[in-house]
């Protein structure tokens, strides 16, 4: 599920409204093909943005493939001269300049599909016991890993918006290093903060890293509404 749904992110919604994103393929647009082109799908979410900004600041919390969507709908927004985010939060990504996520799809493709469960989480029993069930809730994890692999980093000025790294400390799929080289294309780099945990750390433990969003939000605020320039 979308992490701005998680409980531990309610605390988040006294001062700001948390619009998670559905994309098709999941949650209301189960029935829709999810979106394995990236750059489609960069331009989608950039479009929706753009659409219902309504002049407040707003701000991109993405993990995982999410934090690339959020970077990447950024640059979109920024070519377009629209509003930009107060603050863009990544965590648990390698920064996309590398090849260090495909490089690890592709071990994990030959090692076998239990490989890929430190990207996707584990799977639960239930699914196992019910092809069709698991058919269902993998086609939009594997569409994002499908989308990931396509996806070619394209140069461009670093980005002019605030930023915030997280990441798991025993994450396999982002470790500390990867996190820190977000920074070559950021104009405001910023050491990553990291949790205990995997891949998956802040689903297990959100409130630490609602807490320190919301810090890097308020020292945002001063700088908020920034132009694309």
């Amino acid at each position: 599920m979308p992490v701005t749904t998680h409980p531990g992110f309610r605390c988040c919604r006294t001062t700001w409204s948390c619009a998670p994103c559905n994309c098709r393929g999941r949650g209301p647009l189960a029935q829709q093909p999810a979106l394995t082109d990236p750059a489609a799908l960069f331009a989608a979410l950039a479009a929706l943005v753009a659409t219902e900004n309504d002049g407040r600041p707003y701000a991109f919390f993405g993990h995982s493939f999410g934090a690339l969507c959020a970077f990447e709908t950024a640059r979109v927004l920024r070519r377009g001269e629209e509003t930009l985010p107060a603050l863009l939060g990544i965590s648990a990504a390698a920064a996309p300049q590398t090849s260090a996520f495909r490089e690890l799809v592709g071990v994990g493709m030959a090692a076998g599909p239990e490989a890929l469960t430190m990207i996707t989480g584990p799977i639960s029993e239930k699914l196992l016991r019910d092809p069709l069930l698991l058919a269902d809730a993998y086609t939009p994890l594997l569409a994002d890993l499908v989308a990931m692999l396509q996806y070619r980093h394209g140069h461009e000025p670093a980005l002019q918006v605030p930023v915030a790294v997280f990441g798991g400390d025993a994450d396999a799929v982002a470790s500390a290093g990867q996190l820190a080289q977000w920074g070559e294309l950021l104009a405001e780099p910023r050491t990553p903060r990291l949790f205990p945990g995997d891949h998956h750390y802040v689903v297990a433990r959100p409130e630490p890293v609602v807490e320190e969003l919301m810090t890097a939000l308020r020292a945002a605020l001063p700088s908020t509404a920034v132009r694309a320039s």
